[in-house]
Formats: C-alpha cells, sequence, structure tokens
C-alpha cells in the first residue's frame, strides 16, 4: 500500500497546532521562573573517592583468585596422597 501523503490542509492544521503547543510551553515556563523559588539547603555531595568501586572489584577479585589458588594446592595435595582418586590419571 502506498504511503498516505499529508494535504496541504493537513500540513497547515499541523504546523498550527505546534504553533500552539509551544505557546502554551512558553507561558508554561514564564509562569515558573517568575513564581517565588525558594531555594533548599544544599545537600552535600560526598564521595571519599573518586573511584570506590575500584577498590570493592580489585577485593572481589583477590579473594576469588585465592581461594581458586588454594583450592587447585588441596585438589593436588589429595591426589598426591591417594585421598582423591581419578581414574586414568596418575600422580
Amino acid at each position: 500500500m502506498n504511503k498516505h501523503k499529508k494535504t496541504r490542509k493537513e500540513k497547515m492544521l499541523a504546523d498550527l497546532h505546534r504553533k500552539l503547543q509551544f505557546q502554551k510551553q512558553a507561558q508554561t515556563f514564564s509562569t515558573l521562573s517568575t513564581s517565588t523559588y525558594v531555594p533548599q539547603q544544599s545537600m552535600a555531595i560526598t564521595t571519599s573517592r573518586p573511584y570506590s568501586y575500584l577498590m570493592y572489584d580489585l577485593i572481589k577479585t583477590s579473594i576469588l583468585t585465592t581461594g581458586i589458588i588454594v583450592g587447585e594446592f588441596f585438589l593436588f595435595y589429595f591426589l598426591k596422597t591417594h585421598i582423591i582418586k581419578i581414574p586414568n590419571l596418575a600422580y
């Protein structure tokens, strides 16, 4: 199907509609800007470090890595002392 093409009358109506909306927004903005504004007390934003998430990620990564290495040592020890036996694996 062909795309519906707007007629000149429809285009003029749409343009009028946009202008009316713009005027309403301008009036709303002017009433907001002229009304009395009472500033709230400024909330102090405190950040201890700019990259605080980095330290958290490094700690999490180091704990996980340490756990994996310790697990490998336990597995090596258990296989070496034949506490755990895996078929077709000789230590």
